[in-house]
């Protein structure tokens, strides 16, 4: 018994010397000291992947506007011909416009402001599918009609109008605003103040 004894005291004597309490540092270079630091490029990888999936689900939430086409073909007047044109919605706080039309081989400097012929029950401005006004801004659209040979007024700015006349309308997504300002190019052209017709708008 005295043995067995004497065998387990000098056994756990032994165990207390030999290894390290923890929490106390060892002499072994191979076991780093906490905290580990994280692998080069790790945070930046994280930061992205983050990015990442805000920007998705920023896609996921973005709602866009249902395609519309006409119940039948156009038939313009006399002259007009029917063709592709790509529209970017924009805004205008200060008037009735709808935006820019352009055919695609063109710029965006010789692009049409246009005020947009709504038919109840056919084609009509996609915001209106978005019960927004803004909810479009700054969409661009594929979309097929005629610019009409007649303008409307605007009594909100006392500016005449050209008419984009649609017989189909589909969205192609988000775009960058462009560097024209919204409305029609009368509007920020250089005339002496008593000639401007929106001096009297307010």
């Amino acid at each position: 018994m005295r043995r067995l004894l004497a065998f387990l005291f000098f056994s756990l004597f032994f165990f207390l010397i030999k290894e390290p309490f923890y929490g106390e540092e060892t002499a072994d270079p191979q076991i780093p000291h906490l905290p580990i630091p994280s692998p080069p490029g790790y945070q930046e990888e994280q930061q992205s992947n983050a990015n990442g999936t805000n920007a998705n689900r920023e896609k996921e939430k973005l709602i866009f506007p249902p395609a519309q086409y006409a119940k039948e073909p156009l038939k313009p007047p006399p002259g007009i011909i029917v063709e592709d044109y790509i529209g970017h919605r924009a805004v205008d706080k200060h008037g009735s416009g709808w935006g820019w039309v352009k055919k695609p081989n063109e710029d965006w400097k010789d692009a049409h402001w246009i005020a947009l012929k709504e038919t109840p029950g056919g084609v009509v401005a996609p915001w209106r599918k978005l019960k927004k006004k803004a909810a479009d801004d700054n969409f661009e659209y594929r979309m097929r009609g005629y610019i009409a040979d007649y303008k409307v007024y605007d009594p909100h700015t006392n500016e005449l109008l050209e008419v984009f006349v649609p017989e189909m309308i589909e969205p192609i997504g988000p775009a960058k605003p462009l560097t024209r300002k919204p409305g029609p190019p009368s509007r920020f052209a250089h005339i002496p103040e008593e000639w401007n017709p929106r001096r009297n708008v307010q």
